[in-house]
């Protein structure tokens, strides 16, 4: 397709009945932008557009005019203006209409509805998809009615109402009435209804490797870190989001940016790394904003939400969970919304969340619950956050779960396990301290303050509970800091530290230590 454009274009520069031909010119030039686009080439793509906008102007062509304006339109999306993609649209649709164009109109429409799944508007998706289908259907245009009912499926995976998503997505999965671009979406959907619905097998290879051909590399990585996400894979979700962050921040696409940086800020609350969670969950509120996107705006606010009750900061954390309730509300999101109202609850009592229009749980699918239930145990935005982190240095945060897969415990060089009593260095469970209750009490004691100095008096009243006397005392203590030390591997004494007015606890950037609050 590419080529064969490039070549189109290369005639019609050099031709002479080209160069007569402006209305020709101009579209070829608008078509080898929206290639360009696609492929993430977008100063190629907007040298190109301006070329078929120039010729544009000095034409009386309505069809090159709307030609241009949807390119126009794709090209601001990959900018990442996602608001300004949508007026280009709403425009071709009108103009196509006004002139009779019923199946251009048709086309444009889906183009709309497809950006506002992207920007995370279901409800006016719905309606744009469910007027476009019951006419495609009518004129029996099978390609337009398939994806109709792509985007109708997108709208219940928002939704978690799977029961609806996944046959409707495996009916799809490989229609011949779909064009690539759309063919590839579809697989992307189906695996991630697929890893939502416990059928993880295969899911996210299935994501990354779907439509290669119409997809650039960061739409496939940003893909398989979603359905990572939904298969509850937490380590490859966060690298590959990670990735996607970078990647796209590089090619100046905010869209994917915002995107993967929500992914990044859930996925550090859960495992307990604020540091990172607040880096992640700021810029992608910004850059959500700035693109236009609700639904990933929502997320964000919920994660700045849960920072911020963290901070004990109450009244930021409501404000927050009272502007992603509002946005949700606004745009159909009703899992969204739910979390919301939760954190609400569970911050502030039910006295914040006095709404006669609160959504209810009752009218909502059990694979919806069990997402916002999900959504926020990750966040760590439930009433009751049973388990503390500390990190390297020294900070805490609450959590809802200890799930050492998603703490990533056995990934870290070194991380405490309180809750099972175990001790992981780089992937291997090196000791059970389950009968070792005096090392337990001694080690718990240190990670529990990294970087601090604890003198003797201090450890001494508290792992063994009476006042320190050096003859008593001494022995006991090196022998059993020895012996730690060695269960920590031949870097023990590195870690546990002889200073002037005691012992301190020096662990790994990555150390971790959770224990039940």
């Amino acid at each position: 397709m590419r080529s064969a454009l490039a070549r189109a274009h290369g005639a019609c520069k050099s031709v002479p009945i080209c160069l007569e031909s402006s209305e020709l010119s101009a579209i070829v030039d608008a078509r080898r932008a929206i290639g360009l686009a696609r492929e993430g080439r977008l100063v190629e793509a907007a040298t190109a557009l301006d070329a078929a906008d120039a010729a544009a102007r000095d034409l009386d062509a309505v069809a090159v005019a709307d030609e241009v304006l949807a390119a126009r339109a794709l090209v601001a999306r990959r900018r990442g203006d996602s608001a300004t993609a949508a007026s280009l649209l709403q425009d071709v649709v009108r103009a196509r209409r006004e002139r009779g164009d019923e199946l251009g109109a048709l086309r444009a429409e889906l183009d709309l509805a497809e950006l506002e799944i992207v920007r995370g508007q279901p409800a006016i998706a719905a309606e744009l998809a469910s007027a476009a289908m019951a006419s495609s259907v009518r004129r029996e245009l099978g390609h337009l009615a398939a994806r109709g009912g792509a985007v109708v499926a997108a709208i219940d995976l928002i939704e978690l109402r799977l029961e609806a998503a996944l046959p409707r997505l495996e009916e799809l999965n490989g229609s011949p009435a779909l064009d690539a671009a759309s063919a590839a979406q579809v697989a992307v959907l189906l695996a991630t209804a697929r890893a939502l619905s416990g059928q993880r097998a295969g899911a996210v290879e299935l994501a990354q490797n779907a439509g290669a051909e119409s997809r650039d590399e960061l739409d496939r990585r940003l893909a398989a870190a979603e359905v990572a996400l939904a298969a509850g894979d937490v380590g490859l979700a966060l690298e590959l989001a990670r990735d996607t962050a970078v990647l796209a921040e590089r090619s100046h696409r905010t869209i994917e940016l915002a995107s993967a940086l929500v992914v990044v800020a859930r996925l550090e609350l859960a495992r307990g790394d604020r540091g990172n969670a607040r880096a992640a969950a700021s810029r992608a509120a910004r850059e959500a904003a700035a693109a236009g996107l609700i639904r990933a705006r929502v997320h964000a606010l919920l994660a700045l939400c849960a920072l911020a009750r963290d901070d004990d900061d109450p009244s930021s954390a409501v404000s927050y969970a009272r502007d992603a309730s509002e946005l949700a509300l606004a745009a159909g999101l009703p899992v969204e919304r739910l979390v919301a109202h939760a954190a609400l609850d569970a911050i502030a009592g039910q006295e914040a969340v006095a709404d006669p229009s609160a959504p209810s749980a009752a009218t909502m699918a059990p694979t919806a619950i069990e997402g916002a239930a999900r959504l926020l145990t990750d966040l760590g935005l439930t009433a009751q956050r049973p388990f503390r982190v500390i990190d390297a240095e020294g900070v805490p945060s609450d959590v809802a779960d200890a799930n050492p897969e998603i703490l990533r415990l056995s990934g870290r060089a070194l991380a405490v396990d309180g809750v099972r009593e175990v001790i992981w260095r780089h992937g291997q469970e090196l000791a059970d301290l389950r009968r070792r209750s005096l090392l337990k009490r001694l080690l718990f004691l240190f990670a529990s303050a990294p970087g601090k100095v604890f003198s003797k008096e201090a450890i001494v009243q508290a792992v063994w509970n009476v006042d320190y006397h050096p003859l008593r005392h001494d022995a006991a203590l090196f022998t059993n800091i020895m012996r730690i030390r060695r269960l920590l591997g031949e870097d023990g004494s590195e870690i546990i530290r002889v200073t002037e007015d005691g012992y301190r606890f020096v662990p790994p950037r990555d150390f971790l230590f959770v224990i039940p609050r």
